[in-house]
């Protein structure tokens, strides 16, 4: 599981975002992140994509913008909530000649989410330009998010929707934030946790009781009235302790533990040079085969995996927002291309071609 956190000021956007890229095992088993942030439009943009496979929430912290989905065109201002199938072709944008202004009713929502301490869009040190949106998200998936998203619309839920209580998602989307940018070594759990909830809230807002679903009466079940939504199953199963629980962490003694934060620190600022485990070995005066062991009690991955997903990482940050090439990326890492490549699609699924033509753009 690894992050990288940035700053990415473009000519139409700033925005402060994190690209995640999990582990395998929250990859396959798990609600997994792939992305959160904030963003501030500085001129009007917009954005298309389809067979994404992924899941896109974002609510509209100010500004007006326009969505169009599933033949639908919609129009968005503060306080708007926008959950979708990513698979799908979809396009928003903001300041387009054809998003018409609204009358601006999510004010509340605005200064809610300036209240926010975290994931606030990145100051320029300029106003952000009027009717222009500014976007909290989050992108994510799981191997049952399918289905989840179809149970989703069968409860009445919508592309996009008004809640009585946006501060509830912003709420949600900065705890995101937060830990997909800590070093905590159970994040993957803790984000699986936090999307949960973001499914929950979004199974709330979504329960339509004038709508008949197939096989019930018109009446909700007793449990149902009193909890005001119906039970959500998210296909977990709270006896199996691999499913709920994490691995358990041993305490290693406090000076070694030390060297194992170095190392990672290490790690984080040269992933792009060639390390091997006798460098650093030699550089923090451990013997290699303990510092394996130490490593993945303390992160919970290997050195050599966690040194692959900084650089999967740093990869997918480069496609998605500048123009070099795979070979460039590869001879910056100083790796062969083509084990770039193999290393790129056993994490991520895809060459490193498609995930730019899927990703390209923001949010």
């Amino acid at each position: 599981m690894d992050s990288l956190f940035g700053t990415s000021n473009t000519d139409t956007v700033r925005s402060s975002r994190i690209i995640y890229t999990p582990s395998v095992f929250a990859r396959s088993s798990l609600l997994h992140l792939q992305e959160t942030g904030t963003l501030q439009a500085l001129h009007p943009h917009k954005s298309e994509r389809s067979g994404l496979h992924s899941c896109l929430f974002f609510t509209v912290l100010s500004g007006t913008g326009r969505l169009v989905y599933e033949g639908g065109a919609h129009e968005l201002q503060a306080g708007d909530c926008v959950f979708i199938d990513c698979r799908k072709p979809y396009s928003h944008e903001t300041g387009m000649q054809d998003s018409r202004s609204r009358t601006a009713e999510g004010s509340q929502a605005a200064k809610s989410a300036q209240a926010v301490e975290c994931g606030r869009p990145a100051d320029s040190g300029q106003p952000a330009p009027s009717g222009l949106w500014s976007l909290q998200w989050c992108h994510f998936y799981g191997p049952n998010m399918n289905a989840i998203y179809r149970k989703y619309l069968e409860r009445g839920g919508r592309p996009v929707f008004r809640p009585a209580h946006p501060e509830k998602y912003m709420s949600i989307l900065t705890d995101l934030f937060q830990i997909a940018g800590s070093a905590d070594y159970v994040r993957d759990m803790r984000i699986q946790e936090k999307l949960s909830s973001l499914l929950i809230l979004l199974m709330e807002d979504a329960w339509d009781t004038r709508k008949k679903v197939p096989g019930r009466s018109g009446s909700m079940k007793r449990s149902e009235k009193s909890s005001g939504s119906a039970p959500v199953d998210f296909g977990m199963d709270p006896s199996d302790p691999s499913e709920t629980s994490a691995d358990t962490h041993q305490d290693a003694p406090a000076d070694k533990t030390a060297n194992v934060q170095q190392v990672k620190e290490y790690l984080d600022e040269n992933f792009r040079e060639k390390i091997t485990l006798d460098d650093l070995s030699a550089r923090f005066f451990i013997n290699k085969y303990y510092l394996l062991t130490l490593f993945k009690d303390r992160y919970g991955v290997t050195v050599t995996a966690y040194l692959n997903q900084m650089r999967v990482t740093w990869v997918k940050q480069q496609l998605r927002f500048t123009d070099r090439t795979a070979e460039s990326l590869a001879a910056e890492l100083q790796i062969e291309p083509a084990y770039l490549s193999r290393l790129f699609k056993k994490v991520e699924g895809v060459s490193p071609s498609e995930f730019r033509k899927s990703w390209k753009g923001d949010a």
